[in-house]
């Protein structure tokens, strides 16, 4: 039997407005289950309350437009071409320490360190002149989106570039990357949802040597701000009994050692630090604990102390020569 157009187009309908009605069905459950569990929780533990408050209220600031603003009309210095610098920091997924928690990003989109296997470092790529681009995409379908991060770089030709595609082809990477005279420094990419190095071109030709490297994921979550340490040397480790913390020139990493201790002044810093990030990490180890406590020379969130426990990191941004300012912590047990 045909149909004509109109049965066609009525089928099509009726086939959309089944599909939404599904959508929001399972939308109502979800919420419904969200709450209904978070009511029980309140009434055996009364002390839920904030907490559950507040996750409730992360959900709704996802799906309100209260949290997002006004956004005003972009200048040419803001929308001009070339921006990224010629730098990119790669982190390879096989290096980050799993045995603790990878850091998220708030509602700001600030991701703090990512934390490394003992005696890793992220290396650095220096591509050629405004060869880094970004682009992300996002492409609505019939029931859900699609979404697309891609990151490529050119780089030279070398023995190292090319073991370096051999061995890392198809894997995942966490990308750092800045744009020129900007000091902050981007994100793409977590431990779970790194980047894959998707595609690479190797030419020797007429028109240069050289290689192209790309990668991608096919994830929601677009560009973050680091507000923590690139670790591109060893961390500083600081002996056992220490109270200060000495900060080094060029060096944004310390790791402690284990003895009894409570670390209460800060020693090395100049003005010019001002907005440094510096990132303390636990020995990894278990032991007697190092304490960062709250004072002037530490302000701490919620003035809660810092104990190194093993997995524990804190990420601190210079105020001034003579104050640290808590940015973020992973605290374990």
């Amino acid at each position: 039997m045909k149909y004509n157009k109109k049965q066609l187009a009525y089928s099509v309908r009726k086939i959309n407005e089944s599909k939404f009605g599904l959508l929001l069905r399972m939308f109502s459950f979800a919420m419904l289950l969200f709450f209904t569990v978070s009511a029980a929780q309140i009434v055996s533990d009364p002390a839920a309350v904030k907490p559950t408050v507040e996750m409730g209220g992360v959900m709704l600031i996802l799906l309100s437009m209260a949290a997002i603003g006004n956004i005003t009309q972009p200048n040419d210095l803001e929308t001009g071409g070339n921006q990224l610098s010629f730098r990119l920091w790669l982190t390879a997924r096989d290096q980050v320490d799993t045995t603790v928690a990878f850091p998220m990003p708030n509602a700001s989109r600030e991701i703090g360190t990512t934390p490394l296997k003992a005696g890793e470092v992220q290396h650095i790529f220096e591509g050629v002149e405004n060869s880094l681009k970004y682009s992300a995409k996002g492409t609505h379908g019939d029931i859900t989106s699609t979404f697309d991060n891609t990151f490529s770089i050119t780089i030279r030709y070398s023995v190292a570039t090319l073991n370096f595609l051999d061995e890392y082809q198809g894997k995942g990477f966490i990308l750092n990357y800045k744009e020129c005279e900007d000091p902050a420094i981007y994100q793409l990419g977590t431990y779970e949802r790194a980047l894959i190095l998707k595609d690479h071109e190797v030419k020797k030709d007429k028109e240069g040597k050289y290689i192209s490297l790309t990668f991608n994921n096919e994830h929601w979550r677009k560009e973050m701000i680091l507000t923590g340490s690139l670790t591109v040397a060893a961390p500083v480790v600081l002996g056992a009994g220490v109270t200060n913390l000495a900060i080094q020139n060029g060096v944004d990493t310390y790791t402690l050692t284990n003895g009894a201790a409570t670390i209460i002044t800060i020693s090395g810093l100049a003005e010019a630090d001002h907005g440094r990030y510096i990132t303390v990490k636990a020995p990894a180890a278990d032991g007697v604990a190092p304490v960062i406590d709250d004072n002037t020379a530490f302000v701490l969130r919620d003035e809660a102390p810092w104990t190194a426990n093993p997995g524990s990191q804190i990420i601190f941004q210079v105020m001034d020569s003579n104050t640290l300012i808590e940015k973020s912590r992973i605290q374990t047990a």
